[in-house]
């Protein structure tokens, strides 16, 4: 976490509480599930070619 982000709170909970888990973060899901596709297809292509 940025130390500057976190100079602004006394706590790590304190900051959770604004600003809100970041698990809970609809755009980081987004981003994971897009890895997750992409690592697949990758998975896939290397299998297809021998790899």
């Amino acid at each position: 976490m940025n130390p500057f982000r976190q100079m602004v709170y006394d706590t790590e909970a304190e900051m959770e509480q604004v600003l809100g888990r970041i698990d809970d973060n609809a755009f980081i899901q987004e981003q994971q599930e897009a890895l997750s596709s992409f690592e697949g297809r990758m998975n896939h292509l290397l299998d297809s070619i021998g790899e």
